[in-house]
């Protein structure tokens, strides 16, 4: 169980350090300028993976770093604040993130799905669809749905990604210029060995 006082103690430390007072403004303009979408899961914080700051970039975590409905009318919010209030930009990149030996494998089973599914009220179906057991493929679908979504401004460049849990690296899967409506594989990472 967590221990409120630390993480009271930590916010009087994050306060007196001035962090907040740092952060861009208008906030929905980020200073790397990222809409991270990734994973719940403790090993996946892209704060620590990319190495961000606080006011660095807006971040989304969904169980499987998956684009869900309530990333889409985020994206949507966030789309129409830029056209309306920015219009020149800067725009922002969304990055989505799947990763290696993620939990949510599990949904793939029919009665985890169902489980799962009677307790959230959603379709057993739909949330079996989430699983992450191969997440080059997952990554590329979570694209495509961003891009087919109509959520975003064709401004926004949108890329997928795969984070290694084991090496702590993450590799370029694709990604989508500003305005060319179409998905281009990316080149990908090098790594030595």
């Amino acid at each position: 169980m967590a221990d409120i006082s630390e993480l009271r103690a930590r916010n009087r430390h994050f306060a007196s350090s001035g962090a907040h007072l740092r952060v861009p403004s208008p906030a929905f303009l980020t200073r790397q300028g990222l809409f991270v979408v990734s994973c719940v899961d403790p090993r996946t914080d892209p704060a620590a993976f990319f190495e961000l700051d606080l006011g660095d970039a807006l971040v989304a975590r969904t169980v499987g770093g998956r684009v869900t409905p309530g990333v889409l009318a985020d994206l949507a919010f966030l789309s129409y604040l830029v056209e309306s209030r920015s219009p020149a930009g800067p725009w922002f990149e969304v990055v989505v993130v799947h990763h290696t030996e993620c939990a949510s494998v599990i949904l793939a089973q029919p009665e985890v799905a169902a489980l799962i599914a009677g307790r959230a009220g959603v379709d057993a179906g739909e949330l079996a669809g989430r699983a992450v057991s191969q997440p080059e493929r997952t990554v590329e679908e979570d694209v495509g749905l961003l891009l087919a979504s109509g959520a975003l401004s064709e401004h926004i460049p949108v890329s997928g990604w795969v984070y290694d849990v084991g090496r702590g690296e993450v590799r370029s899967v694709l990604r989508r210029e500003s305005g060319s409506g179409t998905i281009t594989a990316a080149e990908r990472d090098r790594a030595p060995g």
